[in-house]
């Protein structure tokens, strides 16, 4: 069975995906209100340490959330093809 889907939505669901993951990720380490207070530390001073760590720790989370994703749409395309 082939399923054929909107290249666009695809894409437009793709990325939500990945945000969520992505905000997912970085709500176990920071809350919504930790993660204010250290934007703010950042938009104050760039070189803060607790703003470059959650630079970093950031960065990281995209990383995991790109290769969750990228596995999980392997095995539904395994699944359905």
């Amino acid at each position: 069975m082939t399923i054929t889907v909107n290249e666009t939505k695809l894409a437009e669901v793709k990325q939500a995906q990945y945000r969520q993951c992505v905000v997912e990720l970085i709500r176990q380490k920071y809350s919504v209100n930790d993660e204010y207070d250290v934007l703010n530390k950042g938009i104050a001073d760039t070189a803060d340490a607790d703003y470059v760590a959650y630079r970093a720790y950031v960065a990281e989370c995209k990383t995991k959330a790109k290769s969750k994703l990228e596995l999980t749409l392997t095995c539904l395309q395994g699944t359905f093809y």
